[in-house]
C-alpha cells in the first residue's frame, strides 16, 4: 500500500479540507483500520457537508489508506501482514538512497540537525492530562522529524516528499497497533531512542555502510513487531 500526496489545495477547497481532516484522523488512529466511513458520522466529526466529504473520501482512495467497497461506501484500509512487508521494502528503497546521499553531501548543519532531532526524541516528556492522540502524535512527530533530518541533505525533493508520506503511513500502522493499556510507552518501544541514537552516530561519523545496515535492521525489527500484532 503506497501513500500518495493529497491534492495541494487542501486549505482551499471543501473537498481538500475534508480529505486533510479525515487523513489526519486516520493517521492518528482515531479512525481505526477496517472501520466504515459513514458520511453522517463524518459530518458530526468535521463540521463539513456531505458533498465535500464524499469528494474528500474519494481522493483518499488514491492514498491507499481508504478503500472503496463496490457501491456500498468506504472503509479505512485494514492492516495486513503482507502489506507491512511490502511497505517496509518500499520504504527502504527510498530511505537508504536518501541517507546515502545525505552522508556523502551533508554539511555541518546537517550533522547538527540530526543530533538535535535524536535529542528531541530522547528528551520527549508526556504532558499532564494530555489526550492520547496528542501524546502519541508528538512522539511520532519527533520520530518522523529524526528520519527526515537524517535524509534532509539528499538533493532529490521527490525522494524526500515520498519519504515524508511513507513516514505518515508508519504512524497509521503504529497508532493502530500500540497496546491499549499504555500506548505511549508501547510506541516508545516500537521506536526506541537507542536504535535511533546509534543510527545518528553512524551517519554523523560518515559511516554509510553501518548507518544503512542499522536502518535495515531497525525497519525489519519494527515490521516483525507489527506483524506479530496482526491476526494470522
Amino acid at each position: 500500500m503506497a501513500v500518495n500526496a493529497v491534492a495541494k489545495d487542501t486549505t482551499v477547497s471543501g473537498a481538500g479540507q475534508a480529505a486533510k481532516q479525515i487523513l489526519d484522523d486516520i493517521i492518528s488512529g482515531d479512525l481505526k483500520a477496517g472501520s466504515r466511513l459513514y458520511i453522517r458520522d463524518l459530518m458530526m466529526r468535521t463540521g463539513l457537508g456531505p458533498t465535500p466529504l464524499r469528494e474528500g473520501i474519494s481522493r483518499l482512495v488514491a492514498s491507499g489508506l481508504v478503500k472503496a467497497i463496490d457501491q456500498r461506501g468506504f472503509i479505512v484500509t485494514r492492516i495486513e501482514r503482507p502489506e507491512v512487508d511490502d511497505y517496509t521494502s518500499y520504504r527502504l528503497l527510498h530511505e537508504l538512497e536518501a541517507i546515502r546521499h545525505s552522508i556523502a553531501l551533508g554539511p555541518a548543519e546537517w550533522e547538527n540537525s540530526v543530533s538535535a532531532a535524536v535529542d528531541a526524541m530522547e528528551q520527549y516528556e508526556s504532558r499532564p492530562r494530555e489526550r492520547r492522540r496528542d501524546a502519541l502524535g508528538r512522539y511520532s512527530d519527533a520520530h518522523k522529524n529524526f528520519h527526515l533530518a537524517l535524509a534532509s541533505a539528499c538533493p532529490s525533493h521527490r525522494l524526500i516528499s515520498n519519504l515524508t508520506l511513507l513516514l505518515d503511513q508508519e504512524k497509521f500502522y503504529c497508532h493502530n497497533l500500540v497496546a491499549a493499556d499504555d500506548p505511549l510507552a508501547d510506541l516508545a518501544r516500537l521506536h526506541p531512542t537507542s536504535e535511533h541514537k546509534a543510527l545518528a552516530e553512524a551517519a554523523i561519523s560518515r559511516d554509510a555502510e553501518k548507518a544503512m545496515r542499522l536502518l535495515v535492521d531497525h525497519q525489519w525489527r519494527l515490521a516483525g513487531e507489527l506483524r506479530s500484532r496482526l491476526s494470522k
